[in-house]
């Protein structure tokens, strides 16, 4: 997925499966079940499927995370 600045992804889960996320370039904020994560390039994040996931790019480059779902 990709994110240009300020653009968001809306809270979500994803029942039944667990979902990790590398983001390869850029950076920005991860919020799983309300808790922030700052992360940037080759940081990873993990959350199972019954957690609330949201994700904003706050830095100024797109910001490109691939989903990975189990």
């Amino acid at each position: 997925m990709n994110f240009l600045p300020g653009q968001e992804l809306p809270a979500h889960n994803h029942p039944g499966t667990d979902v990790y996320l590398l983001v390869l370039s850029g950076e920005g904020t991860f919020t799983v079940d309300g808790a922030e994560t700052k992360v940037s390039s080759n940081e990873a994040v993990h959350c199972n499927g019954e957690e609330q996931l949201a994700f904003k790019n706050t830095g100024t480059p797109t910001c490109f995370n691939p989903c990975n779902a189990e």
